[in-house]
């Protein structure tokens, strides 16, 4: 009875709802974190911040790895899943989980369009960090600089290990669940709420984007954020399968997790984590951008071209 009354309401109104359940799913595992972390790891969680900033409790660093863990199971994963419990008895039709897309070519193409933008992804967080404030808003510019700041210590502190058991718990706490939770969250849900809402797939995919990387509250970040997310964004509604931007979500921050511990390994050089940085870089950002735009245009294409064959073009994605 309730799914059928909310499956016919306005789309502000479901809106409503998964903000509602969202705070709700955020309260609960954040309750159970503050409940469980002292006794398991024996650190006041109101201190774990700062003493892993200062290096100085090994213990302190698990706790925040388990908090981050809870919390990102409570904002990214449970309220899109409660949500579409909620909205509808199809729910992997609703998420476009039910497909893996018209092609498996796609998935060789997604590394490729990953790992081909690093540098144009760098530049453009080297641009996001000349970006300044009035002069009127420096306080907030300070405290934000501030803020990312000890966000970087903590997650330099996080990617920081020497054996393959925390390789693999980064893995899935830094790309498996963000990957999951986060495509659900603003592509599987919020998007197609927006699509309705504004009946535009493309004011979908770019005020789904905007969310998606304004809520990750890091503004020097925003940028190249904003932009992947796009582009997240346009796979879904290309393929018709959000299989595929989760796993171009997963290629990015599982490559991100790999290539910090091969440098703390000392196998790689830190210098590959600043390719597309800094003077004499412009051969290489735009040879990187007109490989992410060609390998963008040829997923688009044959994700087309494959629902054509198969009678299968359609909006998906996009209701």
């Amino acid at each position: 009875m309730l799914q059928k009354k909310l499956s016919e309401e306005t789309v502000m109104t479901k809106l409503f709802v998964l903000l509602l359940i969202a705070f709700g799913s955020l309260f609960v595992f954040s309750f159970l974190a503050v409940l469980l972390i002292e006794p398991i790891f024996g650190v006041n969680i109101a201190e774990a911040t700062s003493l892993v900033i200062a290096q100085e409790n090994h213990l302190a660093l698990n706790a925040l790895k388990f908090m981050q863990l809870l919390n990102a199971i409570g904002i990214f994963i449970v309220p899109p899943i409660v949500f579409v419990m909620l909205v509808t008895n199809n729910k992997l039709k609703y998420l476009n989980l039910n497909t893996a897309g018209p092609s498996p070519i796609l998935y060789l193409i997604i590394p490729a369009i990953m790992l081909g933008g690093m540098p144009l992804i760098n530049f453009m967080a080297e641009i996001n960090n000349y970006l300044q404030f009035p002069e009127w808003l420096s306080g907030v510019e300070k405290w934000m600089k501030a803020s990312e700041e000890s966000a970087k210590q903590i997650t330099t502190a996080f990617l920081q290990v020497d054996n393959i058991q925390g390789l693999l718990y980064n893995v899935l706490l830094i790309a498996v669940i963000p990957a999951v939770g986060e495509e659900l969250l603003f592509r599987g849900v919020l998007q197609r709420l927006i699509n309705q809402g504004t009946n535009s797939k493309h004011w979908g995919i770019w005020i789904a984007a905007f969310l998606f990387s304004a809520l990750h509250m890091q503004f020097y970040g925003f940028l190249p954020r904003f932009v992947m997310g796009a582009a997240f964004g346009y796979m879904l509604v290309w393929s018709g399968s959000l299989w595929t931007p989760i796993f171009a979500h997963f290629v990015n921050n599982g490559a991100a997790v790999l290539v910090s511990y091969l440098i703390y390994q000392r196998s790689i050089t830190p210098e590959i984590e600043h390719i597309g940085e800094g003077e004499g870089q412009a051969l290489q950002v735009a040879t990187s951008a007109i490989v992410v735009f060609a390998l963008l245009w040829l997923f688009y294409s044959i994700s087309i071209k494959e629902k054509k064959a198969s009678g299968e073009l359609s909006n998906s994605g996009i209701q």
